[in-house]
Parts: C-alpha cells; sequence; structure tokens
C-alpha cells in the first residue's frame, strides 16, 4: 500500500508497522543479518493513486528497502513529500534483471536500477530467507 507519509506522519507509520511489523532493533538486526538492501534509483512507478510521474521528473529518486517480520517497507521523496510502501511478503512478486529490478506489491508495480549488483544479489537472498520463514512459520 503506497502511503502519503506528509498528511499525517504518526497514523501513516503506525500503519506501515501494522501492515509490514515494527523495524527490527539494532540487536535483532545483528541477530538475523538483516541490515535493509542497499541504494536503489526508483524509475518508475505503475498503477498509483498519487499521480507520480518519475518519466518527467529530473532529481534522482532513491530509496533502500526494510525487511521486517510480516513484509517489506521502503521509503522515497518525491516533490518535497514522503512517501511509503508496505506491503506483506505472501503479496510480493519480484523480477530481476542485470540493471533492473521489479517490484510487484498488492496495488503497484515499481522499477528500480540497480546500483551495486553484488550487495543486490544479497539482498535478494536475504529477501527470500524472510519469505520462506514467514511460510514455515504460518
Amino acid at each position: 500500500m503506497l502511503l502519503s507519509i506528509n498528511n499525517d506522519p504518526e497514523a501513516n507509520h503506525k500503519l506501515v508497522d501494522e501492515i509490514s511489523g515494527k523495524a527490527f532493533s539494532w540487536y535483532q538486526r545483528l541477530v538475523s543479518k538483516n541490515f535493509g538492501s542497499s541504494k536503489y534509483i526508483l524509475k518508475s512507478i505503475d498503477s498509483n493513486s498519487f499521480e507520480i510521474n518519475l518519466h518527467e521528473y529530473n532529481d534522482v529518486v532513491s530509496t533502500n528497502f526494510d525487511l521486517r517480520k510480516n513484509g517489506i517497507v521502503f521509503f522515497f521523496r518525491f516533490k518535497q513529500q514522503e512517501f511509503a510502501e508496505s506491503c506483506i511478503y505472501e503479496k510480493i512478486t519480484i523480477q530481476s534483471s542485470d540493471r533492473i529490478f521489479v517490484i510487484q506489491t498488492d496495488k503497484n508495480l515499481y522499477k528500480f536500477e540497480i546500483i551495486n549488483t553484488k550487495k543486490h544479489l544479497s539482498f535478494i537472498k536475504n529477501l527470500f530467507n524472510f519469505k520462506n520463514n514467514k511460510k514455515l512459520k504460518s
């Protein structure tokens, strides 16, 4: 679910926590070896309700991903507005090629440019581990 954080930050952060789970503490990150992802450049968003058009925007929109207990979260800024995408693991579909990383969430399709291929592969492994562990515990 894509949310505009600026409107009501406290309520929107709470909603993100309800969907994907709370962010891990530093100790939990060390134990689970979950440090999120490296930086990605957001190239396009399809089917968004906020009419975000990155093709006509000259600045770079970058983000990184946070793996949480129930799902994935990422934040990005576009024209002085902060947005958050939060989705449970069961509704995420990914596709990756040499330089492009595509994530389809429950309502939107995102295309990212991969900046660091080695860190990207590490993140994908971590994402699959979290997704598979969630299925095993269900």
